[in-house]
């Protein structure tokens, strides 16, 4: 008869014929299960076995995912990462096996839990570790390649040292935006440390993962996570009260505006915005944290500061609006020029004389186009900005036009006011001529 108390054999798993795991607790991911190993015969260094989940073994696009990131390992094996010593992605169509990928072992805690057990960086180490970071980040998109999920668990420190960031987990990466189907475009790319919006609908973009960057490096020095772009308060990450007040501490006053001038821009929502490359950021960072010299009064140094509290306060954004919303203004003048050619007359005047408003949020101007002789009839054209880069045209308070730059539509949007304005006057001319 059986014996009832012997338990059934574990089944032999693919990676069971040549590593042997260590008595330690897995490690579990949104993909994965690893474990660290040892070579079964004994020889060489400990690694990690990283293993598709048991309830995704049968899920053809968690299998094409996890032949995607041995395939980047491979394609970036110079750059640093984990070298990768064994794998069965060849057996990815097979959704009877198990997959797994066995790596070198990086000794040391990966970044979340160096911050957050104490460890938070001073300037010049975080600095450092993105520094360090960045450089891989560069070759790696000039690889094609784009990593989509950069976050405190997905870089480790060699040894403890936030100096020697090695990144992991690759997941979510691609190398061809056109052969990627495991990710649809509109399918989200999950990651709570920093959320972005182009990630919503699974966008592929360098700059994404440049955006994270900046995320690692002010959750390294402020133990902070950013989470989302804006927060409930439409503040950003770094102009939330708990991360402010630890910058305030750490930098000094010229740094701390540069460096929140800085991190405006690579938080900003509009991705055309922020830094598109990692060397890009990495400079304006430097620059940012450079110590001046006291007593420093030449011109160029003194429109520096100013410059630096523009930015700081969002008045260079401001001024970037205003003058946006001073070409299209401009352009409904020279639209109403035009007339000229048909022998008519035009003028314009402010309003109480006022051309913008106070948060340069808005401009308007009165535009009358009429025949010589007759008293000028103005309406009221007003161009409002919209969200970061929309703009609105009202005419006499009845929207006509919207849009993002002073392109065809604008124009003929412009021209069709100013020719019903002028028709118009023209037939309530008429009709007081006929009483």
């Amino acid at each position: 008869m059986p014996n009832p108390r012997r338990q059934p054999r574990a089944r032999a798993q693919p990676w069971d014929a040549q590593w042997v795991r260590e008595d330690s607790a897995p490690f579990r991911g949104g993909q994965g299960v690893s474990f660290v190993a040892r070579a079964k015969d004994g020889s060489g260094p400990r690694v990690f076995v990283k293993t598709l989940r048991p309830d995704r073994v049968r899920d053809a696009k968690a299998r094409g995912r996890f032949k995607r990131e041995v395939g980047a390992y491979e394609t970036l094996a110079d750059l640093g990462l984990p070298q990768i010593l064994d794998h069965n992605a060849e057996t990815w169509k097979d959704r009877r096996t198990p997959m797994y990928m066995a790596t070198e072992l990086i000794e040391g805690v990966d970044l979340d839990t160096f911050v957050t057990r104490g460890g938070r960086a001073s300037v010049d180490a975080a600095l450092n570790c993105v520094r360090e970071l960045a450089s891989v980040l560069n070759r790696c998109h000039e690889a094609g390649v784009t990593h989509r999920d950069i976050k405190p668990a997905n870089i480790v420190l060699r040894n403890e040292d936030i100096t020697k960031p090695v990144l992991v987990d690759f997941g979510l990466s691609f190398n061809n935006a056109e052969e990627d189907k495991l990710t649809r475009l509109n399918e989200e790319v999950g990651n709570r440390f920093l959320r972005l919006p182009e990630h919503s609908s699974g966008g592929r973009f360098p700059a994404s993962d440049v955006t994270q960057l900046a995320g690692i490096f002010l959750f390294t020095m402020t133990g902070h996570e950013p989470r989302h772009l804006r927060d409930e308060s439409d503040r950003m990450p770094h102009r939330r009260p708990e991360a402010r007040a630890v910058l305030e501490d750490l930098l000094e006053q010229r740094q701390l505006l540069r460096v929140l001038s800085v991190l405006d821009k690579a938080f900003a929502t509009d991705l055309s915005v922020r830094y598109a490359t990692a060397p890009d950021l990495i400079s304006a960072l430097e620059n940012a944290m450079r110590s001046d010299e006291e007593g420093d009064d030449s011109l160029e140094d003194l429109l520096a500061q100013v410059d630096e509290i523009a930015a700081s306060r969002g008045l260079l954004d401001l001024a970037a609006r205003r003058n946006s919303l001073s070409r299209f203004t401009t352009s409904i003048t020279r639209a109403a020029q035009d007339y000229l050619s048909r022998g008519l007359q035009w003028s314009g005047k402010s309003i109480s004389g006022e051309v913008s408003g106070v948060d340069g949020e808005w401009q308007h101007t009165r535009v009358s186009v009429h025949a010589p002789g007759d008293d000028p009839s103005y309406s009221v054209y007003r161009v409002e900005a919209r969200g970061t880069d929309e703009y609105v045209l009202l005419v006499d308070g009845e929207e006509v036009w919207r849009g993002t730059s002073a392109d065809s539509s604008w124009n003929a949007a412009v021209q069709r006011a100013l020719a019903r304005q002028f028709l118009a006057n023209q037939a309530n001319r008429a009709k007081g001529n006929d009483c």
